[in-house]
């Protein structure tokens, strides 16, 4: 998912603003302190240069390899600010991993936890090990039947896995059957929406929310410059190539506009994206439609898997080397499971 327009910062401001009340929740009277960072309450969507500019993963996401990690030790308060007289912008249950953030004042932590930057009072924190990370090879899941999704008939599964949810950091592994076992045939760093993973069963929603769906999609068809030899069905891009995000019956599907100069928000212009150089190669995931589900208005669309690693609008991004491979490789029904890895595995 790439945008060719942006909304203004009035409307995003307005529904990062939606959310959070939406998932405000008093702390008992007995709750520790916290806070919350002020950067969330009126979330800015870069443009494409400032998106360019961002770092890119050069290597597998450092979560994987981490031994410790921080959590609550008591309901606790995460807030606006560094402080009581900040408002609540919800409650963290004990034991809720946090990433600090690395802002501090005084005894007050900002950290990221259940999709929200905010500040907590550290005496409620503390450091545990992490004895090891769950499925590193996720193909290993597939053999053990420990995944959340199973596959059925597939004969690659493909998995896209962030670390905790609010990281855009993912690590995408391609897993091949051979017989009746799974085995990893390769794993590159990808990036996925800005502000991470929904919940499972939870619908991405529009383009300026900036979320991934989470769950497991089938690929059946791609596009780009030119056919790179793939098996999926391929269409070559022309100037009036879009996919639609605009309500209606043309809604999360390809078409053909009127027109090479007409433009009509929010629907993307898959030929100029194309040119920009993210849409070379592309494939679509099939969240919010056929073959997968019925298309469900506004539930969100443009789901796709394709190359420039940076944060996207919902897409999984991969390095073009790794995206010719799997295009080329890739077969009607191939699965793509996507989401955070405490919701994936078992």
């Amino acid at each position: 998912m790439y945008l060719t327009k942006r909304p203004s910062i009035l409307a995003v401001a307005g529904m990062a603003l939606g959310l959070i009340a939406a998932g405000l929740g008093s702390a008992p009277a007995t709750a520790a302190p916290s806070v919350s960072a002020g950067t969330t309450a009126g979330i800015t969507m870069p443009a494409r240069a400032a998106l360019a500019s961002s770092p890119v993963p050069a290597a597998l996401p450092s979560a994987v390899k981490s031994k410790r990690k921080t959590v609550t030790t008591a309901n606790l308060n995460i807030r606006r600010g560094a402080g009581t007289k900040h408002r609540s912008l919800g409650v963290l249950k004990a034991g809720t991993t946090v990433v600090p953030t690395g802002k501090r004042s005084g005894k007050w932590w900002q950290v990221k936890a259940s999709g929200k930057t905010g500040w907590v009072h550290s005496g409620y924190l503390k450091t545990v090990s992490v004895k090891s990370v769950r499925f590193a090879n996720p193909c290993t899941a597939l053999n053990q039947k420990k995944t959340r999704y199973n596959p059925g008939k597939a004969q690659r599964v493909s998995f896209a896995i962030a670390e905790s949810y609010g990281s855009y950091r993912a690590t995408f592994t391609q897993c091949v059957k051979s017989g009746s076992t799974w085995k990893k045939e390769w794993q590159t760093p990808a990036t996925v929406g800005l502000r991470g993973f929904k919940k499972p069963g939870v619908a991405s929603g529009h383009t300026g929310n900036r979320w991934s769906p989470q769950g497991m999609f089938s690929v059946t068809e791609a596009f780009g410059s030119g056919n790179p030899g793939t098996k999926l069905s391929y269409r070559k891009l022309n100037p009036r190539s879009r996919w639609s995000g605009t309500a209606g019956s043309s809604y999360n599907k390809y078409y053909l506009d009127k027109s090479a100069s007409h433009r009509r928000w929010p629907d993307e212009n898959l030929y100029k994206i194309m040119k920009a150089g993210d849409y070379r190669q592309a494939v679509v995931i099939n969240y919010n439609r056929p073959p997968d589900s019925r298309i469900k208005q506004g539930a969100g669309f443009a789901i796709f898997l394709h190359t420039h690693v940076v944060p996207t609008w919902g897409c999984i991004a991969i390095g073009y080397g790794p995206l010719v491979k799997y295009v080329k490789n890739a077969r009607k029904g191939d699965q793509i499971i996507m989401g955070v890895r405490s919701d994936i595995f078992q």
